[in-house]
């Protein structure tokens, strides 16, 4: 059974994970400070998440609707773009593993499978900006893992030492529209057959910073950022 578990600064043993004590869920988008933790069971997996942040996207998520006819004459249509504010909860040291855990929306789920996740890791840029830095750094492709259906996990540096409080900036792109058009489907076809229309009126994505390389699911604590659309197809 998986353990999903929020911890702050008096909870968290950065070499080993100590039995918790239960308190009220903790929601990472409204964490007023105090010390608590929570632990939420889940049934999908025999492994733990230790959540370490509270995450915030920027509000509206960029969308920019894939346009197979502006694409053919050189444009560069269909992108996601959003920046990711993690403020820890804890002290994280050099012995601190510290991923950035994404939940795709389920209407990319088609495309996070093409190639085995080679298609959506080949269209993603990503930097990061540690507190105290002023400058982003580059994410490589060996940092980013594509492999696991719907999601995406960034690794930082395990050498990262962030404090209690600060926060570290992840800036993210995802170019959908180069994976589109690699299918060579032509302007008659219709792609929403590959990323369908938000059902609500926006994609969703769920975000947080941890210590686990891949999720089996994220618990509803974690951080969600909504679209400025419903059609990622024009």
């Amino acid at each position: 059974m998986k353990k999903i578990i929020l911890l702050t600064a008096s909870t968290l043993a950065l070499s080993s994970i100590c039995p918790l004590a239960l308190s009220p869920l903790v929601q990472a988008n409204t964490f007023s400070g105090e010390t608590s933790s929570s632990l939420v069971k889940n049934k999908n997996n025999d492994s733990e998440i230790v959540i370490l942040d509270k995450g915030e996207f920027n509000s509206p998520i960029l969308l920019d609707p894939y346009d197979f006819s502006l694409n053919s004459i050189g444009f560069n249509t269909g992108k996601i773009v959003f920046n990711y504010n993690s403020t820890s909860l804890t002290d994280l040291d050099e012995t601190t593993a510290k991923y950035f855990n994404l939940k795709l929306p389920i209407e990319f789920n088609n495309i996070s499978k093409i190639d085995h996740g080679e298609a959506i890791k080949e269209a993603i840029t990503a930097s990061y900006k540690l507190p105290g830095q002023t400058d982003y750094k580059n994410i490589s492709m060996q940092d980013i893992d594509t492999t696991h259906s719907g999601q995406v996990n960034f690794k930082l540096p395990t050498s990262a030492i962030i404090s209690k409080g600060e926060v570290t900036t992840f800036r993210v792109q995802i170019n959908f529209g180069k994976i589109l058009d690699s299918m060579n489907l032509g302007e008659d076809y219709d792609y929403t057959q590959q990323i369908s229309n938000a059902t609500g009126n926006s994609y969703n994505f769920k975000g947080a910073l941890t210590s686990t390389d891949y999720f089996t699911s994220l618990p509803e604590s974690a951080a969600i950022g909504y679209t400025d659309g419903n059609q990622a197809v024009h």
